[in-house]
């Protein structure tokens, strides 16, 4: 275990944030769940769209879907497919600079990228506002993950994102293991648990 987990491992953490993520630790050894992060989570809140804002939506995926695959830039002009990603696990977060819990879920996301993408997490920020701006945002906030620019909103409308933040975590073989919205306590738990059962479907 390197020192910078294992100093995760002795900050202090809230009485409820601890319980959350001891049931985990208990659970199984596995370096994902040892990821205990060291500032305070709080409880769960979302930010909703106005309705229609997306005009139409399609049907939502659910766990065992196959995701819908997109191909999007992210703030450098670089183009990512998600189809492009098999073989690894990823972990797709809709969020807008404006809501209260996307910013919060912010350093929860850098930490798990930074300790995992050598285990092959990878994370991808899905955002519909201007790029510059989003850039700005990914900046001041430290994100070390891309961040996707969705400005037609065709992904958000695939997805049927409603509310953000919007989390799906997929397996190796492109398929939905876990949906979340919102972000608090409890899906920071859920979010490691099914990151780390994802990483099982990794092939050696």
């Amino acid at each position: 275990m390197n020192r910078r987990i294992a100093t995760l491992l002795t900050l202090t953490l809230t009485t409820a944030c601890t319980a959350a993520f001891a049931q985990s630790l208990e659970e199984a050894q596995s370096p994902l769940r040892k990821a205990v992060l060291g500032h305070q989570i709080g409880r769960m809140s979302t930010c909703e769209y106005p309705q229609g804002y997306f005009m139409r939506v399609s049907a939502v995926p659910t766990v065992g879907d196959i995701a819908p695959d997109f191909t999007l830039k992210d703030t450098k002009g670089e183009t990512f497919s998600l189809k492009s990603l098999r073989g690894k696990v990823v972990l797709l977060d809709f969020f807008a600079t404006w809501c209260p819990p996307c910013k919060k879920s912010i350093p929860f996301l850098v930490e798990l990228h930074k300790s995992f993408k050598e285990k092959g997490v990878v994370i991808l920020g899905i955002n519909d506002e201007d790029a510059e701006a989003l850039a700005d945002f990914g900046k001041e906030k430290g994100v070390t993950y891309p961040l996707l620019v969705d400005k037609s909103k065709d992904v958000h409308r695939a997805y049927g994102i409603r509310a953000v933040p919007s989390l799906f975590v997929l397996d190796a073989e492109g398929r939905i293991v876990s949906t979340e919205a919102g972000f608090g306590e409890e899906i920071a738990a859920n979010l490691l648990k099914n990151v780390d059962a994802a990483l099982k479907t990794i092939k050696k």
